[in-house]
Formats: C-alpha cells, sequence, structure tokens
C-alpha cells in the first residue's frame, strides 16, 4: 500500500510525530466529509440482496459470488457510483492506516483503536465491492457476443433482469469493476481467502475483456499496521 508516499514525502524530512497526528487528523476530516455522501443520494440508489445464485452448487456459486453476497442496483451506473465511494474510502483508510503505522501507538490507546476501526471499515468497504461483482458480471466467464442468454444475471426474485440492464452489464460491467476491485485487492487483515477471490475476480475481467495482465512496478516499502489476531 502506497498511498502515503506522496503525502509523507512532501516533507523535506521524515514527518515528526506531531506531522504524522497533523496527518491523521486531515484524513479524518476527509473521511467525515466523504462518509457524509451517502446521507444525499436518492433513495432508489440503495442496494437490496438477491438470492438468484443460491440455488448453484456450492464449488459453481463461489465463483461468481463471495460469502453469499450478492446485490442489485437501480441500474450499473448507481453501482460504478457506489464503488467510486467505496473505492475513495479504501483510499483514506490505507492512508489512516499506513500514518498509525508510523506512529505505533499502544495497542488499547485511543490511536491503537483508531487501526481497528479503519481495518473494519477496510472490510465493510471491500465487501461491498464483492457483493456487486455478480450484478456486474453475472456468470460471465469469458469473451464472446455481448449478451449471451445462457449468462445469468441477478435479479430480485419478482421481475427478470431487463434488456438494457444485461446490455450494458455485459459491455461496461467488467471496466467499471476493475479499479475498485484492484483498489480493494491492496486492503490488509481481510478475511482469509478474500483477497484472493478478490485476485481471480480480476483475471476473470482480463480473460473476458482479453485484457493483458500489466507488469508489476515494485513500489518503496512502508509498514503495516499488524492485524488484530495476528492475521
Amino acid at each position: 500500500m502506497a498511498f502515503a508516499n506522496p503525502v509523507l514525502r512532501s516533507y523535506d524530512n521524515f514527518p515528526s510525530q506531531d506531522q504524522l497526528l497533523e496527518i491523521l487528523n486531515y484524513a479524518s476530516d476527509v473521511e467525515a466529509q466523504v462518509s457524509s455522501w451517502p446521507d444525499c443520494v436518492p433513495e432508489d440508489w440503495a442496494w437490496k440482496p438477491s438470492h438468484t445464485f443460491d440455488n448453484l452448487p456450492s464449488y459453481e456459486r463461489k465463483l461468481y459470488v463471495y460469502n453469499r453476497r450478492c446485490d442489485i442496483y437501480h441500474d450499473i451506473w448507481v453501482a460504478s457510483i457506489w464503488n467510486s465511494y467505496r473505492s475513495t474510502q479504501l483510499m483514506i483508510q490505507y492512508l489512516i492506516l499506513q500514518t498509525l503505522a508510523y506512529i505505533n501507538p499502544e495497542p488499547l490507546s485511543p490511536l491503537g483503536h483508531r487501526i481497528v476501526t479503519a481495518i473494519c471499515r477496510v472490510q465493510e468497504m471491500v465487501d461491498d465491492i464483492c457483493g456487486t461483482v455478480p450484478f456486474n458480471l453475472g456468470t460471465k466467464t469469458f469473451g464472446g457476443p455481448p449478451d449471451r442468454k445462457e449468462v445469468r444475471y441477478p435479479d430480485d426474485g419478482i421481475n427478470k433482469p431487463s434488456n438494457d440492464y444485461r446490455k450494458s452489464a455485459a459491455g461496461l460491467g467488467g471496466w467499471f469493476l476493475m479499479e475498485p476491485l484492484k483498489t480493494a485487492k491492496k486492503a490488509i487483515c481481510l478475511r482469509e481467502g478474500q483477497s484472493e477471490w478478490v485476485g481471480r475476480q480480476i483475471e476473470r475481467i482480463q480473460r473476458i475483456y482479453t485484457v493483458k495482465k500489466p507488469v508489476e512496478v515494485g513500489v518503496d516499502e512502508m509498514p503495516s499496521p499488524r492485524c488484530p489476531g495476528g492475521r
């Protein structure tokens, strides 16, 4: 996670404890402003769970759905906007966690509890991003005609997925998911196996859209807080 690098490098020398606290306070202020955004969205932007894939065999369901989390949205654009919000939240939490790693607070101190709060927030945002994967990709696993009838998409149990939704998901769903999934993949302390599942979805999108795997460019190593429970 290198999100804190540009902030820390803005100082002539390595930041002092007071400067680290200044960064932390700034990140917390930004977090508060960003966290108010969901209160302003239209009511029909709320997502709801879908049970479309519950009847699939467990091994097959795990290819498309993480931890039975399958949410449906007003449309593919709304899902994308929500994921942009979640990605922003994740980057803020990464900065907070990196800054706290340098401060290295006592586990039971207020700042120690702040680490736990940030990690819980990261888990929540990554879970929400994972919940959009079935809505964006359905059961599509490889390229081909934009909207093949055999590809299943989640529904609300009453209405079948509309043709407009199917076409937009087939054409844009993976592109809209790629960056949020990459941001989620950088998280620490996720539930066991979740980071690997996210990685497989990124590979799935690359396969669907025939996207070459990018060359990994190394970044400066930065300390990360230890996960509660030694994870």
